[in-house]
């Protein structure tokens, strides 16, 4: 029933007013032909149209069909090509809605491809967010790491300070006529690096010590080896995470002069070496033994 509507509606006329039109002129043109025909005929014959033509020779024929035709043909050739004119432009303006949607789609695309770029980016920042947490977390970690390792250093270091490095059985005219060789240092403050630090700088003017006024006496090794190993181990374990600490662990140590603590005890075992050709072996079996907690 639509179809049928829309093939005999007024909305058919409105679009295919061109080929009314064209109906219309060509009925308009046939009924006046036919009157004319009737009024110019040199045989009155009414109603009957074959009597026209046996009036007439053929050469008044083919001009009275060619007359007839010509207007009729114009008509539709005149109307074909508004036809197509009309079909042009709605298919120009079929192309320029095809255009616009196809800008609005491109506007859509842009739309989606930054609202796109600014979800990578967030996740970006966040997993950089995160990333710099959780560096700072065990940053953070290590910090309290570190700071446990000096703290049983500290411990170490008050072992040695109360121990006796060696002994010497030869009379000194000193204040160590006894031949008891101790460390000697002094800790101004509670921080475990601080009294790393002091004991650090002591090694060497201690060492002096000795030299000055022991010299060449033969003398007994009585540090334990394995003392010895508890601080390099210690140290080294402190050494492994600097660079994983914060920077203000970092300019902690540094201000401590933590890089030197190291050398200072390959100083010290050094010179223990030298005084006794075992104890280098039995420190190097006692940092094999060693775990660190």
């Amino acid at each position: 029933m639509a179809d049928t509507n829309a093939l005999t509606g007024p909305n058919w006329i409105q679009r295919n007013w061109v080929i009314c039109l064209a109906l219309l002129l060509t009925a308009a043109w046939a009924m006046g032909a036919y009157l004319m025909l009737q009024a110019s005929s040199p045989c009155k014959v009414e109603g009957q149209l074959a009597g026209f033509l046996e009036c007439r020779t053929s050469n008044e024929i083919g001009d009275l069909l060619a007359g007839l035709f010509s207007p009729v043909a114009f008509v539709w050739l005149v109307a074909a090509v508004l036809m197509q004119s009309g079909e042009l432009r709605a298919q120009r303006e079929e192309l320029q809605l095809t255009r616009k949607e196809y800008s609005l789609t491109r506007s859509e695309v842009e739309a989606q491809r930054l609202a796109m770029e600014q979800q990578v980016l967030f996740v970006e920042q966040q997993t950089a967010i995160l990333m710099a947490n959780r560096a700072q977390e065990s940053a953070e970690a290590t910090d309290d790491r570190i700071e446990g390792l000096a703290k049983m250093l500290v411990q170490k270091i008050g072992q040695i300070a109360n121990a006796r490095i060696m002994s010497t059985k030869e009379a000194v005219k000193s204040q160590f006529s006894s031949g008891k060789q101790s460390m000697r240092f002094e800790a101004p403050g509670s921080d475990p690096f601080q009294i790393a630090q002091s004991m650090s700088a002591a090694i060497q003017p201690e060492i002096h010590r000795y030299q000055e006024y022991y010299g060449d006496l033969p003398q007994n090794v009585e540090i334990s080896p394995t003392l010895i190993a508890d601080l390099i181990n210690l140290a080294s374990k402190i050494d492994s995470l600097a660079d994983s600490a914060t920077a203000q662990m970092q300019d902690k140590l540094t201000y401590f002069g933590w890089g030197g603590y190291s050398s200072n005890l390959n100083i010290l075992v050094e010179y223990i070496g030298e005084k006794d050709q075992l104890w280098p072996d039995a420190l190097a079996a006692a940092l094999q033994e060693i775990e660190l907690p």
